[in-house]
């Protein structure tokens, strides 16, 4: 058994059995006595409108240890996270490195470098400025002065849906996630900075991150006098223009953390962006309004064409490095590998972004992933399809049944997925037991510690002990992962509440993971 849990101290709980009737306990000593107390949690008059689905299991003893309706489908929010965590690591960990490729057609690599240079996208969502600037170092070094070519930004390695609300199938868009694309940057989300100097009159300063030659910007800001300086924030929602009196700040809300919305005062004159994509490709973004002087404001919105946003980039940072570029920008699969030279590669480690997607619950990096699968069982097909598929031939291998399974993303955003709580405990039990067990373990939230579990058992035997993946949304609450007991036992759980009393069910998820780190079984 591969080992990646967390060491933890022994201290006493006060258990909630009946969300009213408490009992002091320092060690729950058999199977039996915790069943017993299980079952009066779950029959609780405030649960019994409520579909819940519970599996626990023993890793030392392989056996499970308690079940109840544990083969019942239930929606699992973002625990389907786990799903594509779990099959993209046995998919992929024997070469875990997500690459982003400059490739050229040039017959010579020389200072003048005469052809073209394409970026080739592996899917690493986490793709930066900084990384970029890493590629474009290559190039110095390759003594590349001039590049009498094009830049062109090759996304071929996923599908042609970007769209996680259209490839899911779903008729509710629960939450907006970018496009999800082969080669992205700054998470396909750019920001408009807006700056207003001390002469009135005169037009608002306007920088774009990233800076890129795909951005087509119209400035009608105007200074006006008075005011005090504000600066605030804005994420993207579905109207990307800003109401003349107020706007709303909103938390980026990754899957289970709770959104925040604030409603703040500008002024009447106030700031609208609109955005619209040319049919070259190029995005433009006109920002309208007044800002008072010696203010500024910032604004996020939502990158249309990222592909070709990162061959902007790359080409104005040529540029800015010193690197003439005689060409243009523009989209361009490579027509054949052999005709191609590496010039330069950018790896990011697997785990780097599963941990963020676990630990946060990032469901625009568990997007990204689940496309990823999709891409590397099939290339050039329905990437959708072809994760599915992976993980229903992995699972077959791995005596997993999946004929009550139904997940339509990556992220558990789709009301529309359906796992039971035994599938989650043999998906558990083959991490635990697997090659990069390492890997999936540490990508879990720890009670206590850190992630979307860093509030919860706090005081408790669990914290810093127990390790899991929460799933959230209005109408379901999960907890699965592993946790270690007083006699030295670990034991996977999973726990899926379907219902409307979300309260009660996060409640039931905590006593569990604290009573079963003081069963002293011996």
């Amino acid at each position: 058994m591969k080992k990646f849990f967390l060491s933890f101290f022994i201290c006493f709980l006060s258990l909630n059995l009946s969300y009213g009737q408490k009992i002091q306990l320092d060690t729950i000593k058999s199977y039996d006595e915790f069943s017993s107390i299980l079952n009066s949690l779950v029959s609780n008059k405030n649960l019994s409108n409520s579909k819940i689905g519970i599996s626990i299991y023993s890793l030392n003893h392989n056996r499970h240890i308690y079940n109840y309706n544990s083969g019942e489908p239930l929606v699992p929010a973002s625990v389907t996270k786990l799903f594509t965590s779990f099959f993209a690591l046995k998919l992929l960990h024997s070469e875990p490195v997500l690459k982003t490729t400059i490739y050229t057609d040039a017959k010579e690599i020389k200072p003048i470098l005469v052809g073209n240079i394409y970026i080739r996208g592996g899917g690493d969502a986490l793709l930066s400025l900084s990384d970029l600037d890493y590629l474009i170092e290559t190039l110095l070094n390759l003594g590349i002065k001039k590049i009498v070519g094009n830049i062109y930004a090759d996304g071929s390695f996923f599908d042609w849906q970007t769209s996680r609300f259209h490839y899911s199938g779903d008729t509710e868009e629960v939450e907006y996630v970018p496009p999800v694309t082969a080669l992205s940057l700054n998470r396909n989300i750019g920001m408009i900075i807006v700056s207003a100097g001390s002469v009135p009159g005169r037009p608002a300063n306007i920088q774009i991150i990233p800076s890129s030659t795909a951005f087509i910007l119209n400035n009608n800001v105007k200074i006006y006098g008075g005011g005090s300086k504000k600066s605030l924030g804005h994420s993207p929602g579905h109207n990307e223009q800003l109401n003349s009196s107020y706007y709303y700040a909103y938390e980026q809300n990754f899957g289970d953390k709770r959104k925040r919305r604030t409603k703040q005062r500008l002024s009447t004159k106030g700031i609208s962006i609109q955005t619209n994509l040319q049919k070259n490709g190029k995005q433009i973004i006109t920002v309208s309004g007044s800002l008072p002087v010696n203010s500024n404001q910032k604004y996020s919105f939502k990158i249309q064409n990222p592909e070709l946003v990162v061959a902007g980039t790359f080409y104005d940072r040529l540029k800015a490095n010193g690197i003439e570029v005689t060409g243009t920008i523009d989209l361009k699969r490579i027509p054949d590998f052999k005709q191609v030279t590496k010039l330069s590669e950018f790896g990011r480690d697997l785990c780097s972004m599963i941990a963020e997607i676990n630990k946060n619950s990032d469901n625009y990096l568990a997007e990204n992933l689940f496309k990823i699968v999709g891409a590397s069982y099939h290339s050039n097909s329905n990437n959708k399809i072809s994760a599915i598929n992976c993980y229903q031939d992995f699972a077959k291998k791995l005596n997993i049944d999946f004929s009550n399974i139904f997940l339509n993303d990556g992220s558990g955003l789709s009301r529309r997925n359906k796992v039971t709580a035994e599938t989650i405990i043999k998906l558990l039990v083959s991490a635990a037991n697997s090659d990069f067990a390492d890997c999936f373990g540490k990508s879990l939230s720890i009670a206590g510690v850190d992630g979307t579990l860093k509030k919860r058992m706090i005081g408790t035997k669990a914290e810093n002990n127990l390790i899991g993946k929460t799933g959230t949304h209005k109408n379901v609450s999960a907890l699965v992962g592993y946790v270690n007991s007083l006699d030295g036992d670990t034991y996977a759980f999973a726990i899926v509440s379907n219902g409307w009393a979300i309260g009660e069910y996060k409640n039931l998820e905590n006593t569990i993971g604290e009573m079963l780190s003081l069963l002293y079984v011996k």
